[in-house]
């Protein structure tokens, strides 16, 4: 089925049409990623482009499919973070998408930041409805995810001459990648830590700025008050 986690009008006809064609999800995995705009970009609605594909849209996607998880619980959440959200040691609360001053690179790293967040937000909010709610880091993987460094020249020399060939020495298959996600989407309900972060299918620290309580809920506020705000229903 067509998504587009770029465009709020398409999750909310994805929504519309899946919630007509299954009855009993029990499994959400948001796996949506953009990463390293060399400009800044915008979504359909005007979020820039990192932020508003791997939060934003996400958190729009889950928020609107909760209650045919609740329907089917035991059901779990499975964001897909990155270990670049410890490069970064804040959101950004009073530039959130990016308007004032642009960089790629945070941009990314605080994207990520975001799902680790919101996955502890989720679970905190939605453990009476026995949901669990995990991020995870993948590993870095021979993808097609740094594709925009293409844009401009520079980026491009470095990508296809440094990271490229790092990745394919150093990283994993994306067989391997896949594993982190496997797990969480396997393992025993009862022993997946919920809110926890995973890599290499095991528990992993997490960004300091993650673990503040305070952080869970602002940012729920702040994707709330910025989707409705452009949201066309």
């Amino acid at each position: 089925m067509r998504l587009d986690l770029a465009d709020l009008k398409s999750i909310e006809e994805f929504v519309d049409k899946f919630k007509r064609r299954y009855q009993s999800p029990n499994i959400l995995i948001n796996n949506a990623g953009v990463m390293w705009n060399p400009d800044r970009k915008g979504t359909k609605d005007g979020f820039e482009m990192q932020v508003g594909t791997n939060h934003l849209g996400h958190f729009y996607l889950t928020t609107l499919l909760l209650d045919f998880l609740k329907k089917s619980a035991p059901s779990r959440i499975i964001n897909v973070s990155s270990s670049g959200h410890t490069f970064t040691t804040t959101m950004g609360w009073d530039d959130l998408l990016f308007e004032k001053k642009y960089d790629m690179f945070e941009a990314y790293y605080r994207s990520k930041l975001a799902n680790v967040i919101f996955s502890k937000e989720l679970d905190r909010r939605l453990a009476d409805a026995n949901i669990k709610a995990v991020s995870l880091h993948l590993g870095a993987i021979p993808s097609e995810l740094a594709r925009n460094l293409n844009d401009k020249l520079h980026y491009k020399i470095l990508n296809n001459i440094i990271i490229a060939p790092l990745m394919y020495i150093f990283g994993k298959s994306l067989l391997q990648g896949a594993q982190a996600t496997l797990y969480c989407a396997l393992e025993d309900h009862d022993k997946l830590v919920g809110g926890g972060y995973y890599t290499d299918c095991k528990l992993h620290a997490e960004n300091p700025g993650a673990r503040k309580m305070e952080n869970w809920g602002r940012l729920w506020e702040e994707s709330e008050r910025l989707i409705k705000a452009k949201a066309p229903k």
